[in-house]
């Protein structure tokens, strides 16, 4: 016996209204504040040296082993988890289109991958692989592009093999701003997030640019200081979990407008 086709209520009420706002409140302002305060611990221990390496590991967002790489993959199988929901959803509703399924399924898969990546680091050691493969096999048109490409590209590899990744994983986004009938809030959010990754990328770009010395802006990173190559990177990983915080919010809100029988009443 078949279903019958869920219609997505549009016409919302205003008690349902005032709980979204506040769930999209309360995520947002934890997710970014724990982000913060992962940063600040990691101000306070890694400068004030007030406890050993083995204690100040933890807090240190750099480290794969820390509470801070521990949120960023929880953060990411957040959005995931989401993205993954809403597309079981889609799938009982008639009014959607393929179009908008085929884009939440890819970014769907695109996020369950961050977090297997973030986890394994899977990016970094598949950047140095295919450096050091393209440049030892330069025969052939495309080797031999490929191997001048990575030689000549002042960051990590790995950004010229994801390159194409990261843009189509923007440019889904992108749909979604504009063409998934967000509201104005889930819109910002999806935006802001964007704005995070991009600047994330491009202080992670000038780390791994050790030869462009020359340009002021760019000594603030690479100049040969500890202490500002650390929050350099620092900076960066914490851009990532905001970025991934404000995602995640965008996705529940988006969720929860489009089906607002999810929404749990918190007006009382």
């Amino acid at each position: 016996m078949s279903k019958t086709p869920m219609r997505p209520n549009n016409s919302v009420s205003n008690n349902n209204t005032l709980s979204v706002n506040r769930i999209t409140a309360v995520l947002l302002s934890a997710s970014i504040a724990i982000a913060l305060i992962i940063l600040c611990l990691d101000i306070f221990f890694t400068h004030q040296h007030w406890l050993s390496i083995a204690f100040r590991r933890i807090f240190i967002v750099t480290y794969e082993d820390s509470i801070g790489s521990w949120y960023s993959i929880v953060i990411a199988l957040a959005v995931a988890t989401v993205l993954w929901l809403t597309i079981y959803r889609l799938k009982q509703d008639f009014t959607t289109t393929d179009t908008t399924l085929r884009v939440y399924t890819a970014l769907a898969v695109l996020m369950t991958y961050a977090t297997v990546d973030d986890g394994a680091k899977i990016h970094e050691r598949v950047g140095s692989a295919a450096s050091e493969f393209w440049t030892n096999n330069t025969t052939g048109a495309a080797s031999g592009f490929l191997s001048e490409l990575i030689t000549a590209f002042p960051g990590y590899p790995w950004q010229v093999v994801y390159a194409p990744i990261i843009i189509i994983g923007g440019l889904l986004v992108l749909f979604l701003v504009f063409f998934d009938g967000s509201d104005r809030l889930s819109r910002l959010l999806l935006t802001l997030a964007l704005g995070m990754f991009v600047c994330a990328v491009g202080i992670d770009f000038l780390e791994g640019a050790p030869n462009y010395t020359d340009i002021d802006w760019m000594n603030v990173i690479n100049k040969d200081t500890p202490f500002r190559r650390h929050y350099a990177k620092a900076l960066e990983e914490t851009l990532e979990m905001m970025g991934m915080a404000c995602l995640w919010v965008a996705f529940v809100r988006k969720l929860l407008i489009r089906y607002p029988r999810w929404a749990f009443d918190f007006t009382k």
